[in-house]
């Protein structure tokens, strides 16, 4: 059963799992895309690249802004560019239905996830931040299942153990606890995925007939002016550079607020399932742009730590391999591959 959709977009509804499926992280051979008409699978790879690049300008412009105001900046103006949501009667009178719900959507959904994952940008390259980023799906299995008092399966325990063990084969070098370590960004960029993670299930359990649309929006806005105090105080005295100005506003304008449209539109053409697969590509294109752009190193140890980051990611969701039974849970999380609002 897919999400069901009106003329504001898809609501957020769960889904049931569509079968067991074989699935190889590492190719673009499974059916999820070639079973999608080539327009859609253009548009998947187009969302991957350019939230794939939001890692990318984070990276380029935290230094300079810190990360209460570049995440600040990228609330407020995706908020603007997605305004005109309002527009629609059925989005307004979602939004006020949401009421208290949305600003836990606000704080779990985007403020706070946002900032960790900016804090971590400071130390982690662009690829890494996306690899850990990518293990959303997997925590927000696990996080039903407890809401729900379901023991995991041994295919879920085993793919979380094999996304940490990739994130861990990632950042070995980097897990230091000392001034100068990476081992607090680390901890950050996983924490932003719980974020999401309890974000997600509370959305389906608390707010399940919110239009996507209207949480989108609502969470962006709520979390904009939440971090509205931090990001004045915390507002950087030297001049900002046009390269990191030029970074926010791709940050916002495409790697958010386009993004959100693209997405939403594929979960009204393809199968939940289908849209799941941008997961797998966006650490992908993370570490391209950051090699590209910044130079970042592309080595065998940081090929290794992705593909197996991604197989635990598979074998939690349950589509890889085939005879995996995590599925039977019933539940998938349905948010976006850079979290509960978009990263």
């Amino acid at each position: 059963m897919e999400s069901r959709q009106d003329a504001s977009g898809p609501r957020v509804q769960p889904s049931k799992w569509p079968g067991k499926k074989l699935f190889c992280p590492w190719a673009l051979k499974s059916f999820m895309i070639s079973q999608m008409p080539l327009p859609e699978i253009l548009r998947l790879i187009f969302l991957s690249a350019i939230w794939g690049g939001s890692f990318l300008f984070l990276r380029m412009a935290t230094p300079e802004f810190g990360p209460f105001p570049v995440v600040w900046l990228r609330l407020t103006l995706a908020t603007l560019c997605l305004s005109p949501i309002l527009l629609r009667q059925q989005n307004r009178q979602s939004l006020r239905a949401c009421g208290p719900g949305m600003i836990v959507m606000a704080l779990l959904g985007a403020a706070i996830p946002f900032s960790l994952l900016a804090y971590a940008t400071l130390t982690l390259e662009t690829g890494t931040t996306a690899v850990i980023n990518a293990l959303t799906p997997v925590f927000t299995m696990l996080v039903t299942l407890a809401w729900v008092r379901k023991a995991p399966t041994g295919w879920q325990v085993l793919g979380l153990v094999g996304g940490l063990t990739g994130i861990l084969i990632l950042t070995w070098d980097q897990l230091s606890f000392q001034r100068g370590g990476g081992g607090w960004a680390v901890g950050a960029a996983l924490s932003a995925t719980i974020c999401y993670a309890v974000a997600t299930n509370f959305l389906k359990i608390h707010m399940p007939q919110a239009t996507a649309q209207a949480i989108a929006f609502g969470s962006l806005a709520g979390a904009s002016l939440i971090l509205a105090p931090l990001a004045f105080w915390n507002w950087p005295e030297a001049t900002v550079s046009a390269r990191s100005w030029t970074a926010v506003l791709l940050l916002a304008v495409v790697c958010t607020a386009l993004a959100y449209l693209i997405f939403y539109r594929l979960m009204t053409k393809v199968s939940a399932l289908a849209a799941t697969s941008v997961t797998f590509l966006v650490p992908v294109f993370a570490f391209l742009w950051g090699a590209l752009v910044l130079g970042e190193s592309i080595t065998s140890r940081t090929v290794v730590g992705m593909i197996i980051a991604m197989m635990g990611t598979a074998l939690t969701l349950g589509i890889w391999p085939r005879k995996n039974l995590a599925a039977d849970s019933g539940v998938i999380p349905h948010t976006p591959p850079d979290g509960g609002s978009s990263c």
